[in-house]
C-alpha cells in the first residue's frame, strides 16, 4: 500500500511539474476568455508531416474553394505549408487559441512567441495585402 502511496504521490508530482510550466505569452489571454486552446505545434510537426496535410481532401477542397475566391491568400497558403518559419512565429512555444465575447460577439484569437520580428512583419503585409487591404499598419 505504501508504494502504491509513493506511486501516486510521484505522478502527482510529475503531472505538477509538467504542468506548471507557463509560456511567456500567456499573459495576454484576457481572464473573461470563454475558452482557451493549448497547441504544442512543435510536437505535432515532429509528429505528422505538413506535407502529408496537403496531400488530404478535405484540404484539398479548402485550398481550392480559397484559390478561387483568393489566389493571392492561397499562394501565401502554400509557401506557410512549404516553409512554416516565414511567418516568423517561433513554433518551439505553444500557440494558444482562445475566445472572447463582447457585445454578444464572440471572437477567436490567436497567440504564439514571435521568433522573428522581421520576419512577422514581412508576414502580415503580405496577409493583409492578400486579404485586399490598403489601408494599414504595422
Amino acid at each position: 500500500m505504501k508504494s502504491f502511496k509513493f506511486t501516486l504521490l510521484g505522478i502527482s508530482a510529475l503531472l505538477f511539474i509538467a504542468c506548471s510550466k507557463k509560456s511567456e505569452h500567456i499573459s495576454v489571454i484576457p481572464v473573461s476568455a470563454t475558452s482557451v486552446i493549448v497547441v504544442d505545434a512543435y510536437s505535432i510537426m515532429q509528429k505528422g508531416n505538413l506535407k502529408d496535410i496537403s496531400e488530404l481532401q478535405s484540404f484539398q477542397t479548402m485550398k481550392e474553394k480559397l484559390r478561387n475566391e483568393n489566389k493571392s491568400a492561397s499562394n501565401l497558403l502554400d509557401e506557410m505549408i512549404k516553409n512554416p518559419e516565414m511567418t516568423g512565429i517561433d513554433f518551439k512555444s505553444d500557440l494558444f487559441i482562445f475566445q472572447i465575447e463582447e457585445n454578444d460577439n464572440k471572437f477567436v484569437n490567436f497567440s504564439a512567441k514571435v521568433g522573428d520580428e522581421t520576419k512577422i512583419d514581412a508576414f502580415f503585409k503580405k496577409l493583409l495585402e492578400a486579404s485586399g487591404e490598403t489601408d494599414f499598419s504595422i
